[in-house]
């Protein structure tokens, strides 16, 4: 856990917990989670949130994408249904927007009123938020859109400006479930780079940022002005980077590079946000068949765990050690000959039950010395 430098984070939270708003004017903890495929489906995150929310108080849903880049992009509770949006990132392959992706990465831009973003919580047990937040792009020419709440029209926002910007709309609602639809004008291309739902009341808000295919080196890439605006508009008091399963598959990895490139995203970090905590989660073990047949470790997560024990020590940031914490060298042939099964056919991707077990450390980790 490395408690000392997670001191900006236990403050936070336990201002939280004692209702002061001395952290934030809503008393609220905010986490931002980045990480790759199993946090793209709020695995691990989403376990981290319910017991964080249940221990702290539920300060909403967070942070969702307008759109859904991969079919399994999902967040706990709430569901999403859109069209009509084509996503900029240089993880798909279709950068564009001129590097500007804002917090997550990923920027979704259409000028048509057809297309929509529609957020509703699910049936059984939906969230209550009182505020939105919509983070989008000015820029010169932009389009507007309107904001629909509960089949009413709440807002129009222009996103039309002299300057290419990340701007933060706040719409109070009173404090409930909600349904919440975005949808251009059609006088003009509007980018849209995410919604944020919270509460006006102490608690833990938890944003899974969680892409396909996510490595420290794609961090990296966007536009540096822009992102650090993009964190400063989102104001967490802990980021994680939860980062290191594509890296395992790569066939050639220069660990220099490597490290520098988390320095250079810790950097950006710090220069957004001086006091922010900061904390480098391990990769899970991540399994291969072994000459026997046998299922083993992939050789690269020692070596990418150590590589980020030393970025950690060397960057005053936390280090949670995933991969020593499920058990090491071999897990996932453990997980994944156990009962219940841990971890999915490609010795990779954990199932819920295992997703939630890493969640679960991941909390007790962040709480220790709290």
């Amino acid at each position: 856990g490395s408690p000392a430098y997670l001191g900006y984070f236990h403050v936070a939270l336990q201002n939280t917990r004692d209702g002061s708003k001395a952290s934030d004017p809503h008393g609220i903890t905010r986490i931002v989670h980045i990480g790759d495929s199993p946090v793209c489906g709020d695995l691990i995150t989403s376990e981290a949130r319910a017991r964080l929310q249940k221990e702290f108080g539920d300060g909403g849903p967070g942070w969702h994408l307008p759109s859904r880049p991969w079919e399994f992009y999902m967040h706990d509770r709430m569901t999403l249904n859109a069209g009509g949006w084509k996503a900029n990132s240089q993880l798909l392959q279709s950068p564009g927007n001129k590097g500007d992706y804002g917090l997550a990465g990923i920027a979704f831009t259409s000028a048509s009123p057809r297309a929509y973003s529609t957020l509703h919580g699910w049936r059984k047990n939906p969230p209550p938020f009182s505020r939105l937040e919509i983070h989008y792009q000015q820029r010169p020419a932009g389009g507007g859109f309107e904001v629909i709440v509960d089949g009413e029209q709440r807002d129009e926002i222009s996103t039309a400006g002299e300057e290419r910007a990340v701007k933060m709309r706040s719409i109070e609602v009173p404090d409930g479930p909600h349904e919440v639809t975005l949808r251009p004008k059609g006088n003009g291309e509007v980018t849209l780079f995410g919604v944020v739902m919270e509460r006006d009341q102490p608690g833990v808000v938890y944003d899974s940022l969680g892409s396909l295919g996510a490595s420290i080196h794609w961090m990296t890439l966007p536009n540096r002005e822009e992102w650090i605006e993009s964190l400063r508009l989102r104001r967490p008091h802990l980021v994680i980077l939860g980062l290191g399963t594509n890296e395992s598959g790569y066939g050639y990895l220069p660990i220099a590079q490597y490290e520098a490139d988390y320095k250079k995203v810790i950097q950006t970090i710090r220069e957004a946000l001086p006091a922010v905590s900061i904390l480098i989660m391990a990769p899970m073990d991540r399994g291969t068949r072994g000459a026997n047949g046998e299922i083993v470790t992939m050789p690269k997560i020692p070596e990418l765990v150590e590589a980020q024990r030393r970025v950690a020590r060397d960057n005053d940031c936390a280090f949670f050690d995933t991969y020593e914490a499920m058990g090491g060298e071999g897990t996932m042939a453990r997980w994944y000959h156990g009962k219940p099964r841990l971890v999915n056919g490609d010795y990779t991707h954990p199932t819920l039950t295992g997703a939630n077990r890493v969640g679960d450390w991941l909390v007790r980790a962040l709480l220790e010395g709290q």
